[in-house]
């Protein structure tokens, strides 16, 4: 078990359910958001970086 500090454990796993993704430079961020989303993450999204997930289908 990975600990944080020494009075909180944490697991060594944790699923994330949601995640909000806001980059400057959209390089990489659909392949990510894709990766996220088959693994059934929900995805949240700022202007820009919304505009280029949609386009990209998701």
């Amino acid at each position: 078990m990975a600990v944080i500090s020494k009075k909180i454990p944490a697991p060594d796993k944790v699923e994330i359910k949601t995640a909000l993704l806001s980059v400057f430079d959209k390089t990489g961020v659909v392949e990510l958001a894709r990766s996220l989303s088959e693994r059934g993450v929900r995805l949240l999204s700022t202007g820009g970086t919304y505009k280029a997930i949609a386009a990209a289908g998701l």
